[in-house]
């Protein structure tokens, strides 16, 4: 994937998120600056369902279009959540 793929991916990502109403999102562009990722995306969800949807309604829209999760951590907690 390209650099552009990746930040086209990563801005309908964001798009997606906000779909759902989540919160205070956060885009960061850290291309040269980590060696695991080139973008990370930061939002705030309202409470732990929210957090569930948010995340389901990503993950389905982003398959749609060939790309799937990889890792996913904090899924136990509902109060915060990582996924790759």
């Amino acid at each position: 994937m390209t650099k552009q793929n990746t930040k086209e991916l990563v801005i309908k990502t964001a798009r997606i998120i906000d779909n759902k109403k989540a919160e205070d999102i956060r885009v960061y562009d850290l291309g040269g600056l980590s060696s695991i990722c080139d973008y990370i995306i930061i939002a705030t969800a309202t409470s732990a369902p929210h957090l569930e949807s948010i995340e389901q309604e990503a993950g389905t829209e982003l398959k749609a279009d060939g790309v799937y999760k990889t890792n996913r951590d904090g899924g136990d907690t509902g109060t915060w959540r990582v996924s790759d």
